[in-house]
């Protein structure tokens, strides 16, 4: 007599209070949320008028629940990079966490699309953004060893980052209609996320200061000497 001993994973339902943050991303992602109501939530989540309010107390409220599922998600997954990445290059690990962000951003286009919508104007909601950014800059920096003293080009370096690994992944649609790409595609996704890797770990010569005329290294860590950069590259 043969035994089925197949496990059965049973799904717990999304709680209501779970169907409206998602619904919430969604929305404030999408119009803004000045051009979000609670009610059209509501309708997304296909649960009854006013729950917002029951399980939230206000709009606001909601958005800050959302923003902060949204970058505890994105902490957690760095987090557990921390013991895979333990006996690797601090130059690995960064690799590694630029290919995990660009990666997030492919399942969560959200993450960006909030970031541009609140990145305009000062905000109690662009405040509670920058807060959740310097959480995750805080893990990266740890684990990476980054320099505290980040230089202005690194700074771009950052920026360009973000805006690489977001603004495709916002844009689908211009993006498989321009140059018939599928971002789904999990190939696709893990051949862009190693070149956006690749593209934010190349270091650059600058001048150290304006009154030397040896140059320094650049890079996503910050700066780095001649030696180290000749033995990155050898």
């Amino acid at each position: 007599m043969t035994t089925n001993t197949t496990a059965v994973v049973i799904q717990r339902p999304e709680s209501t209070g779970e169907r409206l943050v998602n619904a919430a991303l969604e929305a404030f992602s999408t119009t803004g949320f000045e051009g979000t109501s609670a009610r059209q939530i509501e309708r997304m989540a296909g649960v009854e008028r006013g729950l917002v309010g029951y399980h939230f107390g206000s709009k606001q409220e909601l958005w800050n629940r959302a923003v902060d599922s949204l970058f505890d998600r994105y902490i957690d997954e760095l987090e557990s990079l921390r013991k895979a990445l333990r006996d690797v290059s601090k130059r690995e690990r960064a690799s590694a966490m630029l290919m995990a962000y660009a990666r997030f951003n492919a399942r969560n286009p959200e993450f960006f699309r909030i970031l541009v919508i609140e990145g305009h104007v000062k905000s109690e909601r662009s405040e509670r953004l920058v807060f959740h950014l310097s959480r995750a800059m805080a893990v990266f920096s740890d684990l990476t060893e980054m320099s505290v003293a980040i230089p202005t080009e690194t700074a771009i370096r950052w920026f360009q980052v973000i805006g690489a690994a977001g603004t495709l992944f916002s844009l689908s649609v211009h993006a498989e209609q321009t140059f018939g790409v599928s971002l789904h595609d999990p190939e696709f996704i893990d051949q862009f996320a190693a070149s956006l890797a690749a593209i934010a770990m190349k270091e650059t010569a600058h001048p150290t200061n304006e009154s030397d005329a040896g140059l320094g290294y650049v890079h996503f860590l910050g700066w780095s000497t001649d030696s180290e950069s000749k033995e990155s590259s050898a």
